[in-house]
């Protein structure tokens, strides 16, 4: 009991990863492959923001477990990041390539512009952007208690 009460910021965020992890393809699922086999964008912002959600929650659940205050600053830097991340990359703040269409010009990550389709009637990148937003603030009110607690 005493852990769960040390670690309950640690818990939070390590669930709060985990629902982020299962948005994207469980929860409000991104677009499906089309009939051709081609895989829209949002399928592969749906895959970065699953990869990160589980890299919160292993960070999380490692965090848990560990009581440097060093390793358990940087495991807050690192869900910061990882936080801000899943906001800016599905709206194309931050643009990563997946590759270049048949015209030439390089394809981005990021959710579809098409009011129809699945990651937008799903509300999937809103719900992402709220997770990892919320995610990163949790992160940098920890961040900020882990450095000014004292030692006992």
């Amino acid at each position: 009991m005493k852990i769960l009460k040390k670690k309950c910021v640690n818990i939070v965020i390590l669930l709060l990863g985990a629902i982020l992890a299962l948005t994207p393809f469980m929860i409000a699922p991104v677009c499906p492959v089309m009939a051709n086999g081609m895989r829209m964008s949002c399928y592969y912002s749906g895959l970065f923001v699953t990869y990160v959600g589980i890299g919160i929650v292993i960070t999380s659940f490692i965090s848990i477990f560990i009581n440097k205050k060093i390793i358990n600053v940087i495991f807050a830097i690192v869900n910061i990041i990882a936080g801000i991340s899943v906001h800016l990359v599905p709206n194309k703040i931050i643009k990563i390539s997946i590759g270049t269409g048949k015209d030439g010009i390089p394809r981005f990550m990021g959710y579809c512009m098409k009011d129809t389709m699945k990651c937008i009637s799903n509300h999937t990148f809103t719900i992402v952007s709220i997770l990892g937003i919320s995610i990163s603030i949790i992160s940098i009110v920890y961040l900020i208690y882990i450095l000014i607690k004292r030692e006992n």
